[in-house]
């Protein structure tokens, strides 16, 4: 008997074996396949002098104190012909960005969406075609998400009032080498777990590059956040179509002098608000447009310099980004900041000095509580690049 259980124990193997071996043949290898990781880091110190505003309103190192970033990792697959990226972050920086996750939730009321700032699939047409589908951050703006990209640790107004990220599908278009293209279909803006309003936006972006220069024209346009509807509360309100069209660039004036360019021009149409169950009353659209000015010197090989110079106008309250307004809803902001950036090796050390002047007294002195205009602050960030990792499989 245990001679008869082991014979059938060798049998099955081998009948495992062959079908192992079956299902191994008809697998094709990708010789072209690879798999990074890649990944950061950051952290910082933060302050604002004389108001009871912690920071400008503007995205991201805006806690007061010793604070956190945020890390992530970014995982990629890469084969001949298909790929996947998944970004995922942790940290105050990244719920930041993906301020509508979660809303999907399972019944005790938990969710983990607002961890993932990319995730997307691939597949590569021809070397002139690529369609993608998924989570991924916005073509629009001259700033990004991850401060690695960034040679200011504070952000901008005109970045932190666009959009940061998109689901949909979309299409890479290379035209030829110095010319390429992006035209997409996706959820209204920010809303990337799904789309609760049935509704959509398009966008498009067409990028020329030179020799010493990047020049991107952007644009998109769709309903931010549907219509009002029956089970919405009093005073609900919902706007109209959001129409935006960005200009980024960059030129290189000598091996050690760079300057960028962002301008960008965002309005919304006359929306409604909710007044009673039956009424709604037409809202006046507003909007905002403004440029900002970026200046790098390469002092040394580990040492740059960097100035922002932006100024930013709302127009009918435009976004609630300055907050205080003239009786025709109309603000402005300039504002100024001055970065160094100090890297050794995988590590980069981000001081930095800004101050925002609003047109309207926008800010609350700390010792007296009278409104003012200024408002001066700080950062003392860290950001330390993770090191890439590629592992390739060969036939």
């Amino acid at each position: 008997m245990r001679y008869r259980k082991l014979a059938m124990i060798l049998a099955q193997l081998c009948v495992s074996s062959l079908a192992w071996g079956q299902i191994t043949k008809s697998v094709s290898v990708d010789s072209a396949q690879q798999i990074s990781l890649t990944g950061s880091i950051d952290t910082y110190y933060h302050k604002a002098f004389n108001t009871n505003e912690s920071a400008p309103r503007t995205s991201f190192s805006n806690l007061p104190g010793f604070s956190l970033g945020m890390i992530n990792f970014v995982l990629e697959y890469s084969g001949s012909k298909t790929g996947v990226v998944t970004d995922l972050v942790f940290g105050p920086r990244g719920t930041d960005a993906i301020f509508n996750a979660p809303a999907s939730k399972n019944l005790q009321g938990a969710g983990s969406s607002h961890l993932i700032n990319q995730m997307f699939v691939y597949y590569v047409m021809n070397d002139h075609l690529r369609f993608n589908a998924g989570q991924f951050n916005t073509f629009v703006g001259y700033e990004t998400i991850t401060p690695v990209k960034n040679v200011h640790y504070s952000t901008s107004y005109l970045f932190s009032y666009g959009p940061f990220n998109h689901t949909g599908v979309w299409a890479d278009l290379k035209f030829n080498d110095h010319c390429t293209a992006k035209v997409a279909l996706m959820n209204p803006t920010d809303y990337t777990e799904f789309n609760p309003f049935n509704l959509y936006t398009i966008g498009g972006q067409l990028s020329v590059t030179g020799k010493n220069s990047l020049l991107n024209f952007n644009i998109t346009y769709g309903d931010p956040d549907g219509q009002i509807n029956a089970t919405d509360s009093i005073g609900s309100v919902s706007s109209g179509n959001a129409f935006q069209i960005d200009f980024t660039g960059s030129v290189n004036a000598g091996e050690k002098y760079n300057i960028g360019l962002s301008t960008s021009l965002r309005s919304l149409g006359s929306g409604q608000i909710k007044t009673t169950d039956s009424d709604r009353t037409v809202v006046e659209g507003g909007g905002y447009f403004g440029f900002a000015l970026y200046q790098i010197v390469t002092l040394s090989a580990s040492t740059k310099l960097a100035l922002r110079a932006e100024h930013f106008t709302e127009y009918n309250k435009g976004v609630g980004a300055i907050g205080t307004y003239t009786e025709s809803g109309r603000a402005s902001v300039t504002s100024l900041t001055l970065s160094g950036n100090l890297t050794r090796s995988n590590l980069r050390l981000i001081p930095e000095v800004r101050i925002d002047n609003t047109s309207t007294d926008s800010f609350t002195r700390s010792a007296t509580n009278i409104l003012t205009a200024q408002m001066f602050s700080m950062n003392l960030a860290v950001v330390f690049t993770i090191p890439g990792m590629v592992f390739k499989t060969n036939k």
